[in-house]
């Protein structure tokens, strides 16, 4: 316990000797005139070192060049508790997470400042201004805030921010739904305000922002801000190819509802399905393809496992992770989601033949309500987080269960109907059941149920929508992140820098 948490401050503060190299080596030559700059760009400096590795390829390629580059530090503030109840111990915790997060920053700041040295935050450090925006959240909240779904529709000066708040709050207060009484609820609302003020006071004007995070009032609220103001705004989330890739519908890099017609314009169709088909194999064969190389591990390791023959499967979402700012849900998140299923499922007198599996990568607070659910509803067939769909689809159940997750397309390859209760992106084409009402979405269960829903798998739209999704590529051939293969890298640890040296 004393060594976990010594190595987690450690890493949280303090540069390590792959970092440390990476400060000494590096060199950057600035080529940029700031007193004469046309244009200032604004990049997301997320705490990883995927970001740092593309912004150096980018600069490789003098993309920057009388550019006046300005890095945006992301990290607010927490301290999670009223100035109502006690002000002295308000006070005590206000500044010693102020003063945690300038450490914290400080470490990141030593390195981005290899390419420039101008910095904005969003985060407040004027205790009576917090104070002020903690009154003025608490106001909005008991005067148009009834429901859950009140909330996630709030927007503020036309623009949406409910659904941040809403994914900020599970994710950062390791909840699965939201309380709306919860003091917490009040700070997430009372930093969306402050950060907005800030933003209303900048004086700064973007041509073009950069991130590769689109979740949560951290990095959503700038994103949608200027937005609104026309500034394009490019996501490298995954670093998978692009460029610069313009964010249109929530995560998405392109529009998924125009695919179909973007895949038209394409040359060389059949290679490009072909390739397609290459990703899905590797993947289906227990590699964790570069587009998803965050996973843990792979979803289709060869295991011997047993599991009896079921009728469905439940593939289960991280709890806390964004569900509802990455798109329309037919439910109110999905806790709300899964006890609603399970009661149907019960109510049917389905639940053995039910299998059900958690996120690969489920948080804490995932797990928690998981074994909760466990005791509740022990008739269902639960599943390890690491069980296999190798396993899964060869016993060819009818069909499965997943609010907008991409293991839709995964279903449907294997010829098992994949239902959906929310907004994805396979939403241009018809080898998803989408519901768009929780009568739709019940109606399509109670069918598969009686194995009455006609479906029909279409591999070559799921190979087109792969290809739109994994390897769709409108970016120039030549540039640098292209030729290191920057999508096949490992960021998960600070060796990285040390390969962007070697190949710089």
């Amino acid at each position: 316990m004393i060594k976990k948490l010594y190595k987690k401050v450690k890493n949280t503060f303090f540069l390590n000797n792959n970092e440390k190299f990476f400060i000494n080596n590096y060199n950057y030559e600035d080529t940029s005139d700031r007193l004469n700059a046309k244009k200032n760009i604004l990049l997301n400096a997320t705490e990883d070192y995927k970001t740092v590795c593309f912004i150096s390829s980018l600069i490789k390629d003098k993309y920057f060049t009388n550019k006046n580059i300005v890095f945006f530090l992301p990290l607010l503030s927490w301290h999670r508790y009223s100035h109502k109840k006690n002000i002295l111990i308000f006070i005590f915790k206000f500044y010693l997470n102020q003063l945690i997060l300038l450490f914290r920053n400080k470490k990141w700041k030593k390195i981005y400042n290899k390419f420039n040295s101008e910095f904005i935050s969003l985060n407040n450090c004027n205790i009576l201004k917090e104070i002020k925006f903690l009154n003025r959240a608490e106001k909005i909240l008991l005067s148009k805030i009834n429901t859950k779904k009140d909330l996630q529709n709030l927007k503020i000066n036309g623009i949406l921010v409910g659904d941040l708040i809403y994914d900020t709050y599970l994710r950062y207060n390791e909840k699965t739904t939201v309380n709306l009484k919860d003091i917490f609820l009040i700070e997430v609302l009372a930093k969306t305000l402050n950060s907005l003020d800030k933003l209303n006071k900048k004086k700064l004007v973007f041509e073009e922002i950069f991130t590769n995070q689109l979740a949560y009032i951290y990095h959503g609220l700038l994103v949608r801000k200027y937005k609104k103001k026309k500034v394009q705004v490019y996501n490298f989330m995954w670093t998978a190819g692009p460029h610069f890739a313009p964010i249109s519908r929530y995560f998405h890099l392109y529009d998924f509802m125009k695919y179909k017609s973007l895949f038209k314009k394409e040359k060389n169709k059949k290679q490009k399905l072909y390739e397609a088909k290459l990703l899905l194999e590797n993947k289906f064969g227990g590699k964790i393809i570069p587009q998803e190389n965050f996973m843990p591990v792979s979803a289709y390791e060869n295991k011997n496992q047993y599991l009896p023959n079921i009728l469905g499967t439940i593939f289960l979402h991280c709890f806390v992770d964004s569900p509802t700012s990455r798109g329309n849900c037919i439910f109110v998140d999905f806790e709300e989601w899964i006890i609603e299923t399970l009661e149907y499922f019960r109510k049917k007198k389905v639940s053995h033949q039910i299998a059900i599996k958690p996120h690969p990568d489920s948080k804490e607070a995932s797990l928690v309500l998981i074994k909760k659910l466990k005791s509740i509803y022990p008739e269902f067939i639960w599943l390890s987080k690491n069980f296999s769909n190798k396993t899964i689809f060869n016993k060819k159940p009818f069909f499965g269960l997943t609010v907008m997750g991409t293991v839709l397309h995964e279903l449907a390859y294997h010829n098992i109907i994949p239902i959906s209760a929310g907004e994805n992106s396979t939403l241009n084409y018809n080898f998803t059941k989408t519901a768009n009402t929780k009568k739709n979405y019940f109606i399509l269960i109670d069918r598969a149920i009686e194995k009455k829903l006609h479906y029909l798998s279409n591999k070559k739209e799921i190979l087109e929508w792969v290809y739109m999704t994994y390897l769709y590529d409108k970016s120039p051939s030549k540039i640098f992140c292209k030729k290191i293969k920057l999508k096949t890298w490992d960021f998960s640890k600070s060796k990285a820098l040390v390969k962007l040296l070697d190949v710089l």
